[in-house]
């Protein structure tokens, strides 16, 4: 598909492309094109919205501060925040974000038959390793569906990904977030440590 970037800022090419307070404008960026610099990106669609970058994908790095609606097969999430990535190595993620609106089968693509679904809007903080993610994560869930409080550390690096959290629940609505789930009107708390998605794997 066709991408359309504007771009205002300092750029140097010794040693791969680097930018520093580089401003970018997408209309759209196709994430498609992304991938020769993070090949394993498990999401498709475009990037549309502006943002401020620091870093080189040669290297591997890169900070941002953003305001980007991402549009894709698995529906549309607009963030607004800041956004660090090392994805070299072991890698390393700091990001703090805003969320207006979030489709969760796009998360959900993190963690492949989760079965995640419906969209929320929220705030989203993560910080570490994609081996050793400690998160914070703070949603409503779209159509009046209750909230969800999730705080833990998650494995997403691994073939079975391993979590430990607790998630506060007000009102929460599981049919709305996960498919194949039971309508419910749930408010509580939910400890939960495990590996996999299947509640053979999981402690609760």
């Amino acid at each position: 598909g066709r991408s359309h970037v504007t771009a205002n800022g300092r750029v140097t090419v010794a040693d791969g492309i680097a930018a520093r307070g580089l401003r970018l404008g997408l209309s759209p960026l196709q994430v498609a094109a992304m991938r020769p610099f993070i090949s394993n990106l498990p999401v498709d669609g475009v990037l549309v919205g502006r943002a401020t970058v620091t870093g080189s994908p040669a290297r591997e790095q890169v900070a941002a501060t953003l305001d980007v609606e991402h549009r894709a097969s698995t529906g549309v999430s607009h963030f607004v925040g800041r956004a660090d990535a090392n994805w070299g190595g072991r890698g390393f993620f700091d990001v703090n974000v805003r969320v207006p609106t979030l489709a969760l089968a796009t998360v959900g693509k993190l963690a492949p038959g989760s079965g995640l679904h419906g969209s929320a809007s929220g705030t989203i903080v993560a910080r570490g390793r994609l081996a050793d993610l400690n998160a914070n994560v703070n949603l409503a869930i779209a159509g009046d569906n209750g909230s969800v409080h999730t705080r833990g550390r998650f494995d997403l690096a691994a073939a079975r990904k391993r979590y430990d959290f607790t998630s506060t629940f007000t009102d929460f609505n599981a049919d709305a977030v996960i498919a194949r789930a039971p309508e419910t009107r749930l408010t509580g708390t939910v400890i939960a440590r495990g590996a996999g998605t299947t509640a053979a794997t999981a402690n609760a």
